[in-house]
This record gives C-alpha cells, structure tokens and sequence, in this order.
C-alpha cells in the first residue's frame, strides 16, 4: 500500500505528496513562484527534485518533478547533468505555459517544448505524468541547420 503523507493526507509518489495543495519546503515554494526562468543552483535542483513536486500544464494535467527525472539527469554524465540541473526552471516553465503533443518516438508519452533564446527545452512525461526526460538543444546560429 502507497505511504500517506503525514501532512495532508495525499499519497507519496515518486514525485513527493501527490495532494495539490501539499505545502512544500520553503525552497521548492520559491523555485515554484518563480514566475521567469533562469539558471539555478544544482543543490536547489537536487533538494527540489528530493522532495518531488507538481506542475500543471496549460490543461490542468498534473505532471510530477521527482526521482525519475533527476534519475534521467544523474545519467547523463556529470557535466551534462549539472547544465540540465541548472536548467530545471526552464523545464518548469515549459510544462506550465505549452501544450503537450503526443511523443513520436513513445506510445502514451507526451512532449512538452518550448525555446528560450539560444537553447530550447524538450520536457517529456510518461503516460501517468512523471516527467521522465528533460533535453535542451543548443539552437544554430543565424538560422542555420547544424
């Protein structure tokens, strides 16, 4: 049987306390109030990710940030998982302001992409709402396909 958050009541996932109005660490409640995007301390990404959290898309869909997607960032080397940990409030505002698209590549999973400047972010969640992947892509200069 599931663990029962001893604060409220909602069941702990892998994404922390599933409950939408599950009251987070004070460091997870500023990441999630930050309304623009930037880089961020790999620890504020570690200790966020640790605890789990939910982020609603443009249509109510809750998506978990937890261990399977820092899991997917400890595996990607440590350089390249420090730049995606940086990144994390970037894959947070891709969740919560573009709608999903079904995946090409997997059935039932759902893309959620978006740029930022000279990158973009590609965030990927599995059919029952943990974000499983966040990618970003460094853009070609001047329009020009790489």
């Amino acid at each position: 049987m599931p663990e029962k958050c001893p604060q409220d009541g909602g069941f702990i996932g892998r994404s922390g306390c599933t409950h939408p109005h599950h009251v987070h660490s004070p460091k997870v409640q500023a990441l999630l109030a930050e309304k623009t995007p930037h880089r961020i301390p790999v620890a504020d990404a570690n200790a966020a990710q640790n605890e789990g959290f939910y982020v609603d898309d443009p249509d109510g869909a809750r998506v978990g940030f937890g261990w399977n997607l820092k899991g997917h960032l400890d595996n990607h080397g440590y350089a390249e998982g420090l730049k995606r940990k940086e990144s994390l409030l970037y894959a947070i505002d891709t969740v919560r302001t573009t709608r999903p698209q079904p995946s090409a590549k997997n059935n039932g999973y759902l893309e959620y992409a978006k740029v930022y400047g000279s990158f973009s972010v590609l965030a990927v969640a599995s059919p029952d709402g943990q974000l499983e992947e966040m990618i970003t892509f460094h853009l070609p200069k001047k329009g020009k396909i790489a």
